[in-house]
C-alpha cells in the first residue's frame, strides 16, 4: 500500500469536502505503514472531533452489558422530551473500518439521530480487529439487539419497536445482523438505516470501486488492509456475514433507507444492495448525496449533508416506528 494518494478532480465536491480531502492527503489517519492500530484510532477520533457536528441536547448513559466476549459497553441516548412512556429503540453500529472509531467519535451522530427520530439510540462498542477477528464484532451487535429486546423496558424503551442503523463497516454489521436474525427465525427488526454501507461489491472491476479508487481519501488498497485485520482469511469476504450483498436471498428483511456518497468507492455496492432489497420485495429508499466523500457523517461541523442525512434517517425511523406501533395496537 502506498501512503500518498494520487490527486483527483475534486471540482464536483463541495468546498468543505475538498478541504478535508486535501488535509487527509497530508495527514491520513488510516496509515498502516507508519501507524499502529492504536495510533490510527487516536488520530481518527482526534480529527473527527475537530470537524464534528454540534452535540444535540439528549440524555446519555454508559452501561456495560454481558456480551459474547465478556463485558460489552453500550451508550444509551434518550430524548429530553418524552411523549410516550415507552420509546422505540435504534441500535447503532459505528463505522471506522471496524479497526477505528469509538463511542465518542460517533457521539454527535447518535445524538442527532436520537433527536430526529424521537427515539432511544443504543450505540454498541463492539470488539475491534485486529485484536478481535470476525465474527466478534457481528456477535456483539447481535448480542446488543437481543439485550435491547430483553431489557428495553428497564431504560424506557419498547421491546416491540426496535431498529438498527450503521455507517460504513457498521452498515455492513447492521445489514448482516438483519440477515442473521432472519436466518435464525428471530422476529424481524422494524427498520434498517444504512449509510454508505460496506456490503460487498457485485463487480469490483468497474463502477465506483474503480472510478473513485484514488484521490478521494479511501482506496481499495486500504479496504483490503482493513479486511486483512478483520478476517482470518481472504475467502471469508465471500461470506454474507461479511458481504451481505452477496447473500442469495434478501427477502424477509426489514424496510430500509440506504444513504450513499457519490465520491465513494462504496457508492455502487450500497445502491446495488438497495435495488436488490427492492427486487426481493423489501420496501427500500435509496438516497445519494452528490458532493461528498466517504465518511461525511463524521464531518458535520463542515459538511451540511451530515446533519441532513441524520435527520433523514431519523424521520424514516420515526415513520417506521409509528407504523410498527399501529400494527401492534
Amino acid at each position: 500500500m502506498v501512503n500518498t494518494i494520487p490527486m483527483a478532480d475534486l471540482s464536483g465536491l463541495d468546498g468543505a469536502s475538498q478541504e478535508i480531502v486535501r488535509h487527509l492527503e497530508a495527514h491520513p489517519f488510516l496509515d498502516p505503514l507508519n501507524m499502529t492500530p492504536v495510533q490510527m484510532r487516536r488520530a481518527f477520533d482526534d480529527y473527527y472531533a475537530s470537524i464534528d457536528m454540534d452535540r444535540a441536547p439528549v440524555k446519555t448513559q454508559d452501561k456495560d452489558i454481558s456480551g459474547p466476549g465478556g463485558k460489552l459497553s453500550v451508550r444509551i441516548y434518550h430524548p429530553e422530551v418524552v411523549r410516550s412512556s415507552k420509546l422505540p429503540v435504534t441500535v447503532f453500529c459505528r463505522g471506522g473500518g471496524l479497526v477505528m472509531g469509538s463511542l465518542q467519535s460517533y457521539d454527535a451522530i447518535c445524538r442527532r439521530i436520537c433527536l430526529a427520530s424521537e427515539a432511544i439510540v443504543v450505540a454498541v462498542d463492539y470488539r475491534q480487529p485486529p485484536e478481535h477477528k470476525h465474527p466478534a464484532a457481528l456477535d456483539d451487535c447481535l448480542a446488543a439487539v437481543r439485550w435491547v429486546r430483553d431489557t428495553a423496558t428497564s431504560f424506557g424503551g419498547d421491546p416491540n419497536r426496535v431498529a438498527i442503523a450503521g455507517d460504513s463497516g457498521g452498515g455492513m454489521l447492521a445489514a448482516a445482523t438483519t440477515q442473521a436474525m432472519r436466518d435464525s427465525g428471530v422476529a424481524a427488526l422494524d427498520f434498517q438505516f444504512l449509510v454508505y454501507p460496506a456490503v460487498g461489491s457485485l463487480d469490483p472491476t468497474k463502477g465506483s470501486m474503480v472510478e473513485f479508487a484514488f484521490g478521494y481519501v479511501f482506496t481499495p488498497d486500504q479496504l483490503d488492509w482493513l479486511y486483512m485485520q478483520y478476517l482470518e482469511g481472504p475467502e471469508l469476504r465471500e461470506s454474507p456475514e461479511v458481504s451481505p450483498n452477496l447473500a442469495k436471498n434478501l427477502s424477509g428483511l426489514p424496510p430500509a433507507l440506504i444513504v450513499t456518497a457519490h465520491y465513494d468507492i462504496f457508492c455502487d455496492e450500497g445502491e446495488d444492495y438497495g435495488r436488490r432489497l427492492q427486487s426481493a420485495g423489501v420496501p427500500t429508499q435509496i438516497r445519494r448525496f452528490g458532493e461528498v466523500i466517504h465518511g461525511f457523517l463524521n464531518m458535520g461541523g463542515r459538511v451540511p449533508a451530515a446533519a441532513e442525512a441524520c435527520d433523514m434517517g431519523g424521520k424514516a425511523l420515526a415513520k417506521a416506528f409509528r407504523k410498527a406501533g399501529t400494527s401492534a395496537s
